[in-house]
């Protein structure tokens, strides 16, 4: 049919077609480029995390509660890194609390095993200024030591009530 033959109203709906397929595509090309960046820099936010954490569990000193921070291997997967952070606190509080996150190379998570051992995931995603961070418990977008922070946090409060 001649383009001259078809009525405006068909047009727009045509073009309007056209625009949301390349908008979905566009949409699609962008997430596997983030994807892509997730996963060549995450290693590089897993590193940053790990020694945030030990920065904290030392620091929690300064507060009356003993901390470690512990590097783990998964031999049944070597490209899977964890860390483990055990915390107590003297008297008078006597409580005991650890976590353990798991960091598996090229992944676009964290696993967080909670001191409730619930096992949560802590998405990673690009953020504003195009640096690999986590996306937090209420969906902003933390660093590592913000991270360090959403994770050691409830230990030392407990192990402080």
């Amino acid at each position: 049919m001649n383009d001259d033959l078809i009525p405006k109203w068909i047009k727009q709906i045509k073009d309007n077609d056209e625009a949301q397929k390349s908008e979905a595509e566009l949409n699609r090309l962008r997430n596997l480029t983030a994807q892509a960046v997730v996963q060549s820099e995450g290693p590089r936010f897993w590193k940053q995390l790990a020694k945030d954490l030990e920065i904290a569990a030392n620091a929690c000193s300064k507060i009356g509660i003993t901390a470690t921070c512990n590097s783990l291997g998964n031999q049944a997967q070597p490209g899977e890194h964890g860390v483990r952070v055990d915390m107590n606190a003297g008297f008078p509080f006597h409580k005991i609390a650890h976590t353990i996150l798991w960091y598996t190379e090229g992944s676009g998570y964290i696993r967080w095993i909670t001191m409730e051992d619930q096992e949560k995931r802590i998405p990673l995603a690009i953020g504003p200024t195009g640096e690999i961070s986590a996306v937090g418990a209420s969906g902003g977008i933390l660093g590592a030591e913000k991270t360090a922070e959403q994770v050691l946090a409830p230990l030392v409060h407990y192990v402080r009530s």
